[in-house]
C-alpha cells in the first residue's frame, strides 16, 4: 500500500493520514468520539479529486450516510472544500477540473442508503413491474394501511376452514378479550423479518425450531449447541460466585482478619460439597444424567457470627455466598424437567406458532397488495427492491448486471456511521463494491461503542466482526485494513481521562461486547484548551463530578428527580454567580451562557419534575420530548373540537369545545341548555334552546351553531389543513395561546397539528373521519409524539434531552441525571421474545390449565437479550460521557447500603483493570459500573485503595460530593407569601398599563412605503394633490393611464392622450439620430416599428411624421448627435429621503433620455405630449410644465448625478405641443446628506 509521506505542515495525526490516504483494500476506520471522522472523510474524498495520478471524478462516488442531514452537510462542505482547493491552487488545469467537480457535485451520490435505493428502484422499476412513479408513503398512511391489512387478514383468517387453529394461536398469544396483544405480536414478527435479505425464510425457520415431534434426545434438536452451550455458561456463573466468595474469605483469613468460623466452615465443607457435586454432573454428556447427579431440594444452612469476628468480613462473605446461592438456585432449576418434558413443551407450542406465522405471510401479501393498488411504497420496500435489482436471486448472495454496472461506476463507496448498518443494509452494499475485502473499495467509519440503536434492529456485530477480522498491518493482503482513530479533539484531557477510567474497569467483550483498550481508548487530542487556559483570566475548573446523593430518613418528602434538579440548578446558579467561563468557538475564553449546558436523560420520565424546579428557580430550559403531544391540552381542545365537527351528536368533544376558551360556556350554561330537553343528544338541546329561547345565552348558542354549520361545510368539501386553519383564525384560539404562559412551545404545537394534518393529505387518505381515527390509532397504540421544537441554537435555554436525542452533538457542560435508574429489561420478562438468530421464542401457554412456563428457546433468550441490553447501555453511558466538551457532572441516587457494596465490589481486582465480570454482568443501572469504579480512584478516601500502576499512575481529577437534601439550601424564588396582594396588583397594574399605552416612537415611517415610482413621489408633492380637489368620479382626467388593457368594447375608440404619448415615446426610444429629418423616411421607419410588432396600427395612426420631424431639426436633436455617449429608456433606482428625520426609500424610474456632450457634461432630457394650448399664453404653458414636472426632472438629475457622478449641466423637456425645448430649473428635492 503506497501511502503519501506527510508534510512537516499538515495538521493530521498519523492514524488520519493513514485513513485518508489508504486504499486497495476494504477499510474499517474506528473513530472514537470526536475523532475529526468527518474532516477526514472529507479530505479523503478531496485528495481522491485532486490527486495527479488516477483521478476520480465525484460522482464515481458512493458516500452513504445514517440521515439526510448528516448527507446535506457533506455535500456542502465537500463543496466548501473544492472551493477552497481552487482558490488557493494556481494550476489552471487543476482549476478546471475542480470547477467541474463542483458542477458535478450536485449528480453525486451522497445520500442516505434509502435515497440511494430510491433511486436505484426509480431507474429500474421496469424490472419489478411496479409503477416508476410510486411515492414514499407518510408515517400515517402506512400505519392506516397496515391496520386496514390486518383487520382484513384476521376477518379471513378466523373464517377459514382452520379457524379453530386461529382460536387456539388467538387464546395463547392474546391474554384478554379482544386481539390486541396478537397483533401486536403480528406487527413485531413482520418488522423483524423486514430487516431480514430473505423475510420469507426468516420466518419459515420460526415454527422448524419448534418442530421437534420426531426427536427422542435433545443432541438431535437443530439448536443442540447453542442451548448446551447456554447451560456451560451458566455453570460458569456459578463457578466464579463460588471462587468469588471463598477467595474473599481465604484473603481476609491471610490478611489477619478474624474470619468468622461457621461461614469460613460451611465454605470449605457445605457449600463446597454443593458445587462439587454440579461440578461433577456438568462432566455427564447425557441432559438425563446431569439431572441424576445434579443436586435437588439443596437446604442452605444459615451461619451465625460468633464473639469477637469481625463485622465487616462477616456482612461481606454473607453477601458473596448469597450470590453463589442465587446462582445455585437459578442453575438447578434448569434440571428441574426431564429431556423429553423439555422437547414436549416445545411441541406444543408449534402449532399455534406455524398458524402465526401463515397470519403473518397472508398479512405480508394482503399490505403488498394494498400498496401496489395505491402506488406507494415504505422504506424497507426500497431496501428489498433494491436488493432484488442488485442480486439474481433476489436476496443478495450474487450480483446481478446490474450491480455489476455500479461496481464499475463506483471508484469508491463511503459509509459512515457503519456501526449503525443492519443486514440487509449491509449484502445491498457488498453488492455494488467491488473485489473481496483484501482487494476491496470499501470505507467504512464508524464507532461501535456509540452503536446505541439496537431497537430499531440495527446490527453492531457486523462493524465488531471485522474488526476484528481485519488487519492493522498495511502489509497483511489477506484481508481488509483496521484503522484506529482515538484521538479526540472535543474535549479536555480530564474529561478524556475520566471516562476512560471508568471504561477501562467495566467495558469488555464479555460484558459490553467490545474490548476497551488502548486502541479504544481516548486520546488527547485538544491542545488549544491549553492555549485557551493561558489566555483566560479565569481558567474554569475542569473535573468531573458525581454526586452520590443520599437522602436523609428524616425528610425524603420530595422526589429524587426533584432533589437532582435542585443540586442542578443550585450549581448552575453558582456558576453564573462566580461568573464561569468557557471556550468559545473562537477559541477566546467567554462567560458561560445557559445554552452551554445540557441535560442529559437515558429516558424523559422525570422530565416534567425537573422542569418544573427549573422553572422556579428562574433557569430557562428546553426539553426535548418524544412524547407529549397528545397530552398537550391546547392539542387535546383542538381535537375535541375536530371531533364535534366530525360529529356534533358526540357529547364530551361538543361539550370540551363550549367550554374551550375561545366559547367560555360556565357549567351552569351548559346546564340551562341540558334543561332545554333533558332525553335528547345534547346537540339537539342546543338546537331547541336556540329556537325557543331568546335570551344573552341563546344569542351565543345562536353564533355557535351557525360557525358549527360552516365549518363542517368547510370539512365536506374543503380541505383538513385549510379546516384547522379556518378554525385558528376564527377563533383567535391561536393568537390567544400566544399570551398565555409557554405560549410559543402552544403555538408551536397547534402548528405541528396542521403540519400534521397537511401530511396526511398528501396521502391516498381524505377526511376529517378518517384523520381522527388515524389519531385515536396512535393514541391506542401509544405512539405518540413530541411537542413542536420551538427554540434555535440562538436561543439562550438549558437544553435536556435523552442521550439518544444527543448523539452527534456535543456541550462544554453536560450534566446526566438519575443514574441510578433501573434498565429497563421488559422485554425479556413477557411472555415472547424477539431475537435475530432464534426468531420467536415463547414460553409454553397452555390457557386451559393457565400455564405458563419457560421454554429452552425463552431461557436461551433472555440471557441472550440481557447481555445485548446491558452491552447498549454501556455504550449508551460512553456516548453520554463524551458530549462534554469542559466538564460532566454525573448525578444518582445511592443509599449508605449502595455505596457500601459498591466499595466492596471496587476491592476485588479481576484483572489488573477490570471490576469483577460477575457484578459487571449483573448491573441493574450506571451506577452500578460507575460507583465501584470511581470508588477505586485516589479522589475516593473511603474507597479501597489498589496498589497497581494503573490505579497509581491515573491522572484524572474527580470530586465527590455525598450529599443529603438537608445540605441543599431552599430555592432562591421569591417568597410569594411575603408579597403581599396590594404589591402584587401594583405590580402588574403598572406592568398592564405600560403595555397597553405603549405607542411606537416610529409610526410615520410605518405609514411609509420601502418603495415608490418618480411618478408616485411627483404627484405627492406637486399642488394638486397637496390641495387636492375632489374630482368628479365619472371624469378622467386627461393624463390618466390605464393599469390594464381596455375592456374590448371600447377598443374601437380613439386611443386617449396617454396612448398617444406611450406611442411617441416608442418612437423616440428607437429611431436613430442620423437619420434624415425627410417626412417620408420618418413614416417608413414608423412602418418598421409595426413590422416588428412595437407599435400597432392604431398607434401608428395617430402619430403625425411631421412631429418627429420638427424634433429632428431642432437644435436639441443636432446636440443629441454630437453628443460622447447617449441612454435612452434608461432605468435607475435611488434611495430617496424626504426628509433628514425620515426613513430612506428606493425609488425607481426611467429617464427618457440621458447624453453626454462633448465637453463631458450631462443633460437629462424628457419628452411631454401634454396639452397645453388652454393653459393660455406661451409662459403660461410653460409655467404648466414647471408644476407638473418639475419634480420629477430634478428628481432625475439627482439620481443621474449620484450614479454617474458627472455634473448635470440642465435638465430638459421637449414638449411635442409646441415643439421647443423648456430648462427646468434646478432644486433639491428631499433630503441629501452634505458629504
Amino acid at each position: 500500500m503506497n501511502i503519501p509521506k506527510k508534510p512537516n505542515d499538515v495538521i493530521f495525526t498519523d492514524e488520519q493520514w493513514l485513513a485518508i490516504h489508504a486504499e486497495g483494500r476494504d477499510i474499517l476506520v474506528s473513530a472514537a468520539a470526536g475523532s475529526g471522522k468527518t474532516h477526514v472523510l472529507i479530505t479523503r474524498l478531496v485528495e481522491k479529486i485532486v490527486r495527479s495520478v488516477d483521478p476520480v471524478d465525484v460522482d464515481e462516488l458512493l458516500v452513504v450516510t445514517f440521515t439526510n442531514a448528516a448527507a446535506a452537510e457533506m455535500r456542502q462542505r465537500l463543496g466548501e472544500a473544492l472551493e477552497e482547493k481552487i482558490q488557493t491552487t494556481d494550476n489552471r488545469q487543476l482549476q478546471e477540473r475542480l470547477r467541474r467537480q463542483v458542477v458535478l457535485l450536485n449528480k453525486a451520490h451522497i445520500s442516505t442508503l434509502h435515497a440511494f435505493c430510491t433511486t436505484v428502484v426509480r431507474q429500474y422499476a421496469y424490472l419489478l413491474d411496479i409503477d416508476p412513479g410510486f411515492r414514499l408513503g407518510s408515517e400515517q398512511e402506512v400505519a392506516l394501511m397496515q391496520e386496514e391489512a390486518l383487520e382484513e387478514v384476521l376477518e379471513r383468517a378466523y373464517s377459514s376452514h382452520a379457524y379453530e387453529a386461529v382460536y387456539d394461536a388467538a387464546d395463547r398469544f392474546s391474554h384478554g378479550r379482544d386481539d390486541s396483544k396478537m397483533e401486536e405480536l403480528i406487527y413485531s414478527l413482520y418488522d423483524y423479518a423486514r430487516v431480514e435479505p430473505n423475510p420469507g425464510e426468516w420466518l419459515r425457520q420460526i415454527p422448524k425450531r419448534y418442530d421437534v415431534k420426531d426427536i427422542q434426545t435433545l443432541k438431535e434438536w437443530s439448536l443442540s449447541e447453542q442451548w448446551f452451550a447456554f447451560v456451560q455458561e451458566q455453570y460458569e456463573t456459578v463457578r466464579v460466585a463460588y471462587e468469588a466468595y471463598v477467595s474473599y474469605l481465604r484473603m481476609m483469613d491471610e490478611e489477619g482478619r478474624v474470619v468468622p468460623k461457621k461461614l469460613y466452615t460451611l465454605a470449605q465443607e457445605d457449600d463446597y460439597t454443593i458445587f462439587e457435586q454440579i461440578r461433577l454432573a456438568m462432566q455427564e454428556k447425557e441432559w438425563d444424567a446431569i439431572i441424576r447427579l445434579m443436586p435437588q431440594s439443596i437446604k442452605w444452612s444459615s451461619p451465625r457470627k460468633g464473639k469477637g469476628e469481625d463485622d465487616e468480613v462477616n456482612e461481606k462473605g454473607k453477601e458473596l455466598r448469597d450470590d453463589f446461592k442465587k446462582a445455585v438456585n437459578e442453575f438447578v432449576k434448569l434440571f428441574s424437567r426431564s429431556e423429553q418434558q423439555l422437547l414436549r413443551d416445545m411441541e406444543e407450542m408449534y402449532e399455534p406458532i406455524r398458524t402465526l406465522i401463515r397470519i403473518v405471510e397472508d398479512f405480508h401479501h394482503t399490505y403488498e397488495r394494498m400498496k401496489e393498488e395505491e402506488g406507494v411504497l415504505d422504506f424497507s420496500d426500497l431496501e428489498h427492491y433494491a436488493l432484488q435489482i442488485l442480486s439474481t436471486d433476489g436476496h443478495g448472495e450474487h450480483p446481478s448486471e446490474i450491480a455489476e454496472l455500479y461496481q464499475e461506476q463506483f471508484a469508491e463507496v463511503l459509509v459512515d456511521e457503519y456501526q449503525d448498518t443492519n443486514i440487509l443494509q449491509e449484502r445491498i452494499i457488498q453488492l455494488v463494491k467491488k473485489g473481496e475485502e483484501k482487494n476491496g473499495n470499501l470505507f467504512m467509519v464508524g464507532d461501535v461503542k456509540q452503536s446505541i440503536y439496537r431497537f430499531r434492529l440495527e446490527e453492531p456485530n457486523l462493524f465488531l466482526k471485522k474488526m476484528k477480522r481485519f488487519s492493522t498491518d498495511l502489509n497483511d493482503s489477506t484481508t481488509g485494513l483496521v484503522i484506529h482513530l482515538n484521538k479526540n479533539f472535543r474535549s479536555r484531557k480530564e474529561v478524556l481521562d475520566s471516562t476512560n477510567f471508568v471504561f477501562y474497569q467495566v467495558m469488555d467483550e464479555r460484558v459490553g461486547e467490545i474490548t476497551y483498550d488502548d486502541d479504544a481508548a481516548l486520546a488527547y487530542g485538544a491542545t488549544y484548551y491549553e492555549e485557551a487556559d493561558e489566555r483566560a483570566e479565569h481558567t474554569p475548573s475542569c473535573e468531573t463530578v458525581i454526586a452520590r446523593i443520599r437522602p436523609s430518613d428524616e425528610k425524603n418528602e420530595e422526589s429524587k428527580a426533584v432533589f437532582e434538579a435542585r443540586w442542578m440548578a443550585r450549581r448552575i446558579r453558582q456558576w453564573l454567580k462566580e461568573g464561569k467561563q468557557v471556550r468559545g468557538d473562537d477559541g477566546v475564553m467567554r462567560p458561560m451562557k445557559y445554552r452551554d449546558i445540557a441535560i442529559l436523560q437515558r429516558s424523559m420520565s422525570a422530565a416534567p419534575d425537573i422542569a418544573a424546579v427549573f422553572q422556579e428557580e428562574g433557569i430557562p430550559l428546553y426539553v426535548e420530548l418524544s412524547k407529549g403531544f397528545f397530552d398537550a391540552v391546547e392539542v387535546k381542545i383542538m381535537l375535541s373540537v375536530l371531533a364535534m365537527i366530525d360529529n356534533p351528536y358526540q357529547d364530551i368533544p361538543l361539550a370540551a369545545t363550549l367550554r374551550a376558551p375561545f366559547y367560555r360556556f360556565t357549567n351552569e350554561e351548559l346546564a340551562r341548555i341540558r334543561l332545554a330537553d333533558r332525553n335528547v343528544p345534547f346537540f339537539e338541546a342546543l338546537q331547541q334552546y336556540a329556537k325557543e329561547t331568546n335570551d344573552l345565552l341563546a344569542e351565543r348558542v345562536r353564533h355557535f351553531l351557525q360557525t358549527l354549520s360552516r365549518w363542517r361545510s368547510l370539512a365536506r368539501h374543503g380541505s383538513l389543513s385549510n379546516l384547522i386553519w379556518t378554525i385558528f383564525l376564527e377563533t383567535k384560539y391561536y393568537e390567544m395561546l400566544g399570551a398565555m404562559p409557554n405560549g410559543k412551545q402552544r403555538q408551536a404545537n397547534l402548528r405541528l397539528l396542521h403540519d400534521r394534518a397537511i401530511a396526511y393529505e398528501q396521502t391516498a387518505n381524505r377526511g376529517l373521519f378518517r384523520f381522527l381515527r388515524f389519531i385515536e390509532r396512535m393514541k391506542e397504540v401509544d405512539e405518540d409524539i413530541g411537542e413542536a421544537r420551538y427554540v434555535t441554537e440562538e436561543d439562550n435555554v438549558v437544553q435536556m434531552m435523552t442521550v439518544h436525542g444527543s448523539k452527534g452533538l456535543e456541550y462544554p457542560i453536560v450534566f446526566m441525571s438519575s443514574l441510578h435508574k433501573e434498565f429497563n429489561f421488559r422485554d425479556t420478562q413477557g411472555t415472547y421474545m424477539f431475537d435475530q438468530q432464534y426468531g420467536l421464542a415463547t414460553k409454553l401457554i397452555d390457557p386451559i390449565k393457565n400455564i405458563e412456563r419457560d421454554t429452552m428457546l425463552t431461557l436461551m433468550t433472555k440471557t441472550k437479550k440481557e447481555r445485548e441490553m446491558r452491552a447498549e447501555e454501556m455504550r449508551i453511558l460512553y456516548v453520554a460521557m463524551t458530549r462534554a466538551k469542559e466538564q460532566l457532572i454525573l448525578l444518582g441516587y445511592a443509599t449508605e447500603k449502595e455505596e457500601d457494596q459498591a466499595f466492596a465490589v471496587a476491592s476485588r481486582v479481576e484483572e489488573e483493570r477490570k471490576l469483577p465480570t460477575s457484578d459487571r454482568s449483573k448491573a441493574r443501572s450506571y451506577f452500578d459500573w460507575l460507583l465501584p469504579a470511581i470508588s477505586r480512584h485516589t479522589d475516593c478516601p473511603e474507597g479501597p485503595f489498589l496498589d497497581t500502576p494503573f490505579f497509581n499512575q491515573v491522572e484524572t481529577m474527580w470530586q465527590l460530593e455525598q450529599l443529603s437534601e438537608d445540605e441543599l439550601p431552599e430555592l432562591e424564588v421569591k417568597n410569594e407569601a411575603s408579597v403581599t396582594e396590594h404589591e402584587k396588583e401594583t405590580e402588574w397594574t403598572e406592568k398592564i398599563e405600560a403595555r397597553f399605552n405603549y405607542r411606537y416612537p416610529h409610526k410615520e415611517a410605518t405609514m411609509q412605503p420601502s418603495k415608490e415610482s418618480v411618478s408616485e413621489v411627483n404627484r405627492a408633492l406637486t399642488e394638486e394633490v397637496t390641495h387636492p380637489v375632489q374630482p368628479s368620479p365619472l371624469v378622467v382626467s386627461e393624463e390618466q393611464v390605464y393599469p390594464f388593457e381596455r375592456p374590448s368594447f371600447v377598443q374601437d375608440q380613439a386611443l386617449t392622450a396617454a396612448e398617444r404619448g406611450t406611442a411617441i415615446h416608442a418612437v423616440m426610444e428607437h429611431i436613430p439620430w442620423t437619420i434624415e429629418p425627410e417626412e417620408s423616411k420618418i413614416a417608413t421607419f414608423i412602418d418598421t416599428l409595426v413590422t416588428r410588432q412595437l407599435l400597432t396600427e392604431e398607434e401608428r395612426n395617430v402619430i403625425d411624421p411631421k412631429d418627429i420631424q420638427q424634433f429632428l431639426q431642432s437644435p436639441i436633436a443636432e446636440q443629441l448627435r454630437r453628443a460622447q455617449k447617449v441612454y435612452r429608456e434608461l432605468p435607475f433606482t435611488y434611495a430617496y429621503q424626504a426628509t433628514k428625520e425620515s426613513e430612506p426609500q428606493l425609488m425607481q424610474g426611467i429617464i427618457d433620455c440621458f447624453f453626454v456632450d462633448e465637453n463631458g457634461k450631462g443633460y437629462v432630457l424628457d419628452f411631454k405630449t401634454d396639452r397645453l394650448k388652454k393653459y393660455g399664453t406661451k409662459e403660461q404653458q410653460i409655467e404648466e410644465l414647471y408644476r407638473r414636472y418639475s419634480v420629477q426632472l430634478n428628481l432625475y438629475r439627482q439620481a443621474v448625478e449620484r450614479a454617474t457622478q458627472l455634473p448635470i449641466g440642465q435638465s430638459l423637456i421637449y414638449s411635442f405641443d409646441f415643439h421647443e425645448v423648456v430648462e427646468v430649473p434646478m432644486r433639491t428635492i428631499g433630503y441629501i446628506e452634505e458629504t
